[in-house]
């Protein structure tokens, strides 16, 4: 595969993509997904801010960075974009509810957690907790978070 492809498939678990599904479901008012998107991303957020303040790991590639905040985007573990991938595969397969599609996903989270690795961005041990943690937060979310109702 060349490196255009792995990409491709590591956008599954990108910001972008993620912030599209968000607005999507806005649109469509699918108030109890987005509520599920919207925790997910605070608590993946959170959970990698904790993670690389107490514990700072460099990246496979080493990163350059002049002060704390840069530190925190220099840091490699846990994989944001392995979480990511993982809580959207996850809310995904609930709002589809459908086997093949489920699979697909899953497929699709899994294949963001290797192309960090082909990529340089993380080591496998990165990638691999970013995604259990993402596949965690949501089914927590999922199962716990409030539903926000909006006013319009």
């Amino acid at each position: 595969m060349r490196e255009e492809h792995f990409r491709d498939i590591t956008s599954f678990g990108g910001m972008p993509l993620y912030l599209v599904v968000m607005f999507i479901f806005f649109i469509f008012k699918n108030y109890a997904i987005l509520s599920y998107l919207g925790f997910g991303l605070v608590a993946a957020y959170a959970i990698t801010l904790f993670f690389r303040i107490a514990y700072f790991k460099q990246r496979p590639e080493r990163q350059k960075y002049k002060n704390w905040l840069e530190k925190i985007d220099a840091g490699s573990f846990p994989s944001l974009h392995a979480m990511r991938g993982a809580l959207l595969a996850v809310i995904m397969s609930v709002f589809f509810s459908n086997i093949i599609l489920t699979i697909l996903f899953a497929g699709l989270a899994i294949g963001v957690a290797v192309t960090r690795v082909f990529l340089k961005r993380h080591d496998p041990i990165d990638s691999g907790v970013g995604l259990i943690i993402g596949f965690i937060i949501g089914i927590v979310v999922v199962l716990y978070a409030p539903v926000i109702i909006l006013p319009f």
